[in-house]
């Protein structure tokens, strides 16, 4: 039996760039991101992979705002109502500058 593994990494939701917004007012290169992730969510679930690697970068800043939050989180409930583990590295987007923060 082989064992599926799916690897994501430097997803960065909330990203955004330029001064487009969509029908709902957020950026269009922001919105690009999330349909993205749903997207390859959709793969692996589709694919049947047992587990998930997202090494980093799952987050364009430190502190991110709620839409972020909730887009991932979102995509993430999806992974494990299918049953598939998940196992997140933070990236030097996850973290600030400050010593303190750096573990």
């Amino acid at each position: 039996m082989a064992f599926k593994l799916g690897h994501l990494s430097d997803i960065h939701a909330g990203y955004r760039s330029g001064r487009r917004l969509n029908a709902e007012g957020v950026n269009i290169r922001e919105q690009d991101g999330y349909d993205a992730l749903e997207e390859m969510i959709s793969d692996i679930i589709e694919q049947e992979v047992d587990a998930v690697v997202i090494a980093g970068d799952t987050m364009h800043v430190p502190e991110p705002h709620i839409r972020e939050l909730i887009e991932v989180q979102k995509q993430l409930r999806r992974l494990a109502d299918a049953g598939i583990k998940v196992y997140m590295l933070g990236g030097n987007h996850e973290s600030t500058d400050l010593r303190a923060d750096i573990a």
